[in-house]
């Protein structure tokens, strides 16, 4: 056949769609809810610790004066705590010709460098989420190869003391608050051991919000269709359901136990820094924002570098360190496996 067919045709346009698509949009609960401090002045920021003395039983003899002996230091376990800046910073270029030339689709002539600007930008918060969600401890800048690194949460709810500007001693979280069984064989009472030891030491019941990863979050979940067997650990499985209903629900978002209540909320972003994917899904932090703050010297932002004829540069960067004011207060759920 002589005519000209469709598959012999030289010059076609590509029919693009005018939409570049999306399907991530992971949020940044931590760095969303976290309250927001003073701008830190100096690379390292300090704070104060302390605690009550321990109640005392007994009476006064009817009589006896006040002598040196019985006075205390009311100040006795007051500590310094440290913590540092970090700066992130993220660099990019677009080329001359692909800014001023090229018609992208769901871009447009002219607009590659503005949307690589909010692209940038977002990953930069992602990467700070990362951080303060992490076991990052907090390390001085040496000019060379090191950086100034401020410490994760991770690594503030511990029992052990940390390398660098460590905890004052007798702030580190207990570790009767830390969980850190195999997030599949976690059983509510190791939750309410957690919640009790918390209360133990802020005599609070109080509303904790548990950043928690999808491992984590499906473990609470099967709470509430599954009771363990009174002589073994064998689920049975228990579910009620409206005689007029034809849809399963079988999700938890809030849990309370005997000491305080919790509210789920699925985060992407924790325990990071390991490779190893029961860790980081199987996470939590048991927050409360009181005892937060995020110190901002410099917010996310964009800084235009000279175009020197390749192209639009810049970067986006900010300057900032966490503070954990008293870690006593805190726990965490942390499978090694």
């Amino acid at each position: 056949m002589a005519g000209l067919l469709e598959i012999q045709q030289v010059g076609k346009k590509e029919d693009f769609a005018d939409v570049i698509a999306m399907v991530d949009y992971k949020n940044t609960p931590f760095s969303s809810m976290c309250p927001k401090g003073s701008e830190p002045v100096n690379t390292i920021y300090d704070w104060q610790m302390d605690a009550y003395d321990d109640p005392q039983l007994g009476g006064i003899i009817d009589g006896v004066d006040v002598v040196s002996a019985d006075y205390v230091n009311p100040a006795a376990k007051r500590a310094k705590a440290h913590g540092r800046i970090q700066k992130f910073r993220k660099a990019f270029m677009v080329s001359d010709m692909a800014q001023n030339v090229s018609d992208v689709a769901g871009v447009g002539r002219h607009a590659e460098m503005q949307r690589a600007i909010k692209k940038v930008i977002l990953e930069l918060k992602r990467s700070m989420e990362a951080t303060f969600c992490s076991d990052q401890d907090s390390q001085a800048d040496d000019g060379a190869t090191k950086a100034y690194l401020t410490r994760g949460v991770g690594k503030w709810i511990t029992n052990t003391a940390q390398t660098d500007l460590p905890c004052p001693a007798i702030f580190l979280t207990p570790l009767t608050s830390i969980v850190s069984s195999t997030t599949a064989t976690m059983l509510e009472d190791d939750v309410n051991a957690a919640m009790e030891s918390i209360y133990q030491q802020t005599g609070q019941q109080k509303d904790f919000d548990l950043l928690c990863g999808t491992a984590l979050k499906k473990r609470f979940s099967s709470y509430a269709a599954y009771v363990p067997n009174a002589v073994a650990t064998v689920p049975l499985r228990r579910f009620n359901q409206d005689a007029d209903s034809k849809a399963i629900i079988n999700t938890v978002d809030f849990w309370q136990g005997d000491f305080g209540s919790v509210k789920l909320i699925l985060s992407l972003f924790l325990a990071k820094d390991s490779a190893i994917a029961n860790v980081f899904n199987g996470r939590g932090y048991l927050i409360d924002w009181d005892q937060f703050e995020l110190r901002y010297n410099r917010m996310p932002g964009y800084k235009e570098n000279p175009d020197l004829g390749g192209g639009p540069r810049g970067y986006v960067d900010a300057i900032c360190g966490l503070v954990v004011y008293n870690p006593l207060g805190l726990g965490k759920i942390a499978p090694t496996a």
